[in-house]
């Protein structure tokens, strides 16, 4: 009897969440009807970007084939477009080059300091430690140091390697920490030559980054302008 009760009861409490149940269910159902359209709408969207593209380049190349002023016109803007995507990669290179020599200077400064420390550890420096030091900075065989310095003459010459704007104060500049950089190869082999070196880097990273941000825009700017074109000719 006892047994018959509780699953009585068990039947009452089932019986009250099945409405719940049932709902859940429905409303689950009309989440993935959802889902799936929306998952239709996203392939729609891109198949149609992409026959959007395929028709620009389509009507592009009629544009070229048929010469004349609106071929010139393109030509122009395409070659405006390509000059200003090439300088964006050269920059975007450079600012990796000059993050990534941030890193190799971070590991030789650490490396240098834990040998420091490892000679002091043995005792006072005096005269012979202080020389032992120098020679730890000096021992570019060390591939810390030796990646430093490769990274340093690359960062420099990626600088140089730019497109600058004589006119332009911010690019003179960069010309200016450039021929520093390519300069400063002995100033790793002291001992507190890192630093003044860090903000020189970061300096010039700081002015990398505005100039790219310049050549997005125009990036931008171009290819709408030949979008334009291509759509209106």
């Amino acid at each position: 009897w006892k047994k018959e009760g509780k699953l009585n009861a068990l039947r009452d409490e089932l019986s009250k969440l099945e409405p719940d149940c049932e709902a859940g269910e429905r409303e689950l159902l009309e989440l993935d009807a959802s889902v799936r359209q929306i998952e239709s709408e996203v392939t729609v969207l891109s198949n149609a970007e992409e026959v959007y593209k395929n028709l620009c380049d389509r009507k592009n190349g009629q544009i070229l084939a048929a010469g004349g002023e609106s071929a010139e016109r393109l030509q122009e803007l395409s070659s405006r477009l390509n000059a200003a995507k090439s300088e964006r990669q050269t920059l975007r290179k450079c600012l990796h080059v000059g993050k990534n020599l941030i890193e190799r200077l971070q590991s030789m400064s650490k490396a240098l300091g834990r040998a420091k420390n490892k000679m002091m550890h043995h005792g006072p420096l005096g005269v012979l430690g202080n020389l032992a030091v120098n020679a730890v900075h000096k021992q570019t065989a060390d591939p810390v140091v030796r990646r430093a310095r490769e990274g340093l003459g690359e960062f420099a010459r990626s600088l140089e390697s730019l497109k600058h704007d004589p006119t332009c104060e911010r690019d003179g500049e960069l010309v200016r920490l450039g021929a520093v950089l390519g300069q400063s190869q002995g100033d790793l082999d002291k001992e507190n030559g890192i630093s003044p070196l860090m903000d020189v880097i970061h300096q010039a990273i700081g002015l990398l980054g505005t100039k790219l941000d310049e050549v997005e825009q125009t990036v931008t700017a171009l290819e709408a302008q030949r979008i334009e074109f291509v759509e209106n000719a």
